[in-house]
């Protein structure tokens, strides 16, 4: 079983692995993997949803699992490129904007588990995951 990991956590492995480019995005894949977990487990959704909706600000990279910022999914890619998106693999493949953007997949996920809507934030999981798989393969 793959978890979720906290942010802290999470940049730790990613130092750890040399802070890469390339560990950032496989750590990303990981996280995604963590989530998608809880997306189709009913008990999960239903865990992810009540810490999603008492998290007061939902785009502060907080640990989880005390609050869900969907941020925790791409942090390591964020560190690789210090916060500049239009560097970003991801940022590119959403004309340079963030991830807390409301109009990206990271941040319509957000928003969907926040409202509690399952089918919304499982599309929108299943657009980001295919933005890391072709982040992945691009050159």
């Amino acid at each position: 079983m793959t978890t979720l990991r906290s942010a802290t956590e999470v940049v730790a492995k990613w130092q750890d692995a040399g802070s890469t480019p390339e560990a950032a995005l496989a750590l990303a894949q990981t996280q995604a993997a963590g989530l998608g977990e809880l997306l189709g487990d009913a008990q999960g959704w239903d865990r992810l949803v009540s810490i999603a909706q008492r998290t007061v600000d939902p785009w502060f990279v907080t640990d989880w699992p005390d609050t869900f910022d969907p941020l925790v999914l791409v942090l390591p890619l964020c560190k690789t490129v210090d916060w500049a998106c239009a560097t970003c693999p991801i940022g590119q493949q959403q004309d340079d904007r963030a991830c807390a953007h409301p109009e990206v997949p990271v941040g319509r996920l957000g928003a969907a588990i926040s409202a509690g809507k399952h089918h919304q934030a499982q599309t929108e999981f299943s657009v980001l995951r295919l933005m890391l798989r072709h982040a992945a393969t691009a050159p």
